[in-house]
C-alpha cells in the first residue's frame, strides 16, 4: 500500500496535470477555468500538507492558496448546468466569502505559530472562524448538490446522464469522507491519507465529466459522424419550427455536427453563446463554422442562425395556453436571450410583431378553434 507521502505528492502532480490540461479552454469555458481554479487550490493543499514538518508554520501561509475547494466546485457546477445567470456577482461574493474566511484561519494559525498571538485552547476568534467557516462550507456542499438535482426533467437525455454522473460522484464523496472520519477518528493519517483518495476521486471523474460536456462530440465525431444525430429528428429534414428548412442529407458534415450540437443538444438555448464556443466543441476553426452556416444552413451569419432557432423556440412557447401566466421576460430567457430588448428586436425583425402581439395572435387563434 502506497504512504501518505506518496499518495499526497501524486495528488500534487495530478492537479498540476489537471490544470495544464484547462489551460487551452479557460479563455472561453468558464467551467474549465473553474475547474483549474479548483485544481490550483488543490495543489497548495497539498504543498501544504507534505511541507508542514519543514516549514511549519509557514505552511499555514501556504494553505491561504487552498482558498478555492467547495466554494469552486460549487461555482463549476452552477456553469455545469444552468444555461444562464450561473455566474452572477452574489454568486462570486459569497464563495469570495468563503475563501476569505479559510485564509483568516490558516493567517490566525500561522500568527499563533509564530508566537504573534498566544496559543489558547478555547481561543473565541479561532472558534468563531472555524465555525463560519464550517457552516459557510456546509450550505455550499447543500447547494452544489442541488445544482445537479434543479430541472432534471427539463434536460436532454446526454444532459440527464451528465447529472447522474455528477451526484453519484459528488454524493460518493461526501458519504465516502463521513464514513472515513468516523471510522479513522483515532487516526489523523489515516483520514488524510482517505481524503486524499477522495479527492483523486473527485478530480479524476470531473474531468471526465467536462470532456463528456464540452469535449466527446468533437472525439466521437471523428470517428463515428453519424453518433451525434439525435434519435427524435426526422431523417430527411430540419424541423421548420427549428430554424431555416434545409435537406439534413445535403448538408455538409460540418454542417450537420453544428445541427446536432446546437439542435439535437438544444445548445441555441445557452445564454450568450458565440462562435468560439462552437468552435471549441467540434475542433475547428471559427471560420470554418461560420462557413458552414453560411453555405449550408441557410443563414448569413452565425447571430442570425442563432436567433432564428430562439425565435422559433420562443414562438412555441408563446402559443402554448399552459405558458400564458409566464411573462415574457420569463419566455426571452427561457428562449436563451440575456436580457428583454434583444429578444424583442430579434422576434419583431422576424415575425413581423412584438412577441406580446403575437401571443394575442395565437390566442385568438385558440379561442376560435375552441369555438
Amino acid at each position: 500500500m502506497i504512504s501518505l507521502f506518496t499518495l499526497q505528492a501524486l495528488l500534487l502532480a495530478l492537479s498540476i496535470l489537471l490544470i495544464l490540461a484547462q489551460m487551452k479552454f479557460i479563455r472561453s469555458s468558464k467551467a474549465h477555468l473553474l475547474f483549474a481554479i479548483f485544481c490550483a487550490s488543490i495543489a497548495f493543499l497539498m504543498v501544504k500538507q507534505l511541507s508542514a514538518t519543514i516549514i511549519t508554520p509557514f505552511h499555514y501561509l501556504i494553505g491561504i492558496g487552498a482558498s478555492a475547494t467547495c466554494n469552486a466546485f460549487w461555482l463549476l457546477s452552477r456553469v455545469l448546468f444552468r444555461r444562464r445567470n450561473a455566474l452572477e456577482i452574489q454568486h462570486i461574493a459569497v464563495a469570495l466569502a468563503i475563501a476569505l474566511m479559510v485564509a483568516l484561519n490558516q493567517g490566525y494559525h500561522f500568527l499563533q505559530g509564530i508566537e504573534f498571538i498566544s496559543p489558547s485552547p478555547d481561543n473565541f476568534v479561532s472558534y468563531m472562524l472555524g465555525e463560519f467557516t464550517l457552516l459557510l462550507s456546509s450550505c455550499i456542499l447543500a447547494l452544489t448538490f442541488w445544482e445537479g438535482v434543479r430541472n432534471f426533467k427539463k434536460d436532454t437525455a446526454e444532459g440527464k446522464g451528465q447529472r447522474i454522473f455528477f451526484l453519484l460522484v459528488f454524493s460518493s464523496a461526501l458519504i465516502g469522507s463521513k464514513i472515513a472520519e468516523g471510522l479513522t477518528a483515532s487516526s489523523p493519517q489515516t483520514l488524510e491519507f482517505c481524503i486524499a483518495a477522495i479527492i483523486v476521486f473527485v478530480m479524476i471523474n470531473t474531468q471526465i465529466l467536462l470532456v463528456w460536456k464540452y469535449s466527446a462530440n468533437r472525439f466521437f465525431s471523428r470517428f463515428y459522424p453519424a453518433a451525434n444525430m439525435p434519435p427524435t429528428m426526422p431523417p430527411n429534414t430540419l424541423e421548420q419550427s427549428e430554424g431555416p428548412f434545409v435537406e439534413v442529407q445535403s448538408l455538409s458534415p460540418l454542417a450537420r455536427q453544428i445541427h446536432d450540437l446546437l439542435i439535437g443538444e438544444s445548445l441555441f438555448l445557452q445564454e450568450n453563446l458565440k462562435v468560439c464556443d462552437i468552435a471549441q466543441k467540434l475542433g475547428c476553426s471559427e471560420h470554418a463554422i461560420s462557413h458552414a452556416i453560411r453555405n449550408d444552413l441557410g443563414a448569413n451569419n452565425f447571430n442570425q442562425f442563432i436567433n432564428q432557432l430562439r425565435i422559433s423556440y420562443s414562438q412555441k412557447l408563446l402559443a402554448d395556453p399552459n405558458n400564458k401566466r409566464k411573462s415574457i421576460l420569463t419566455i426571452s430567457f427561457d428562449s436563451g436571450f440575456a436580457s428583454i430588448g434583444p429578444f424583442t428586436r430579434a422576434f419583431k425583425a422576424l415575425t413581423g410583431m412584438t412577441p406580446s402581439e403575437y401571443r394575442n395572435a395565437q390566442s385568438g387563434n385558440n379561442s376560435g378553434q375552441n369555438a
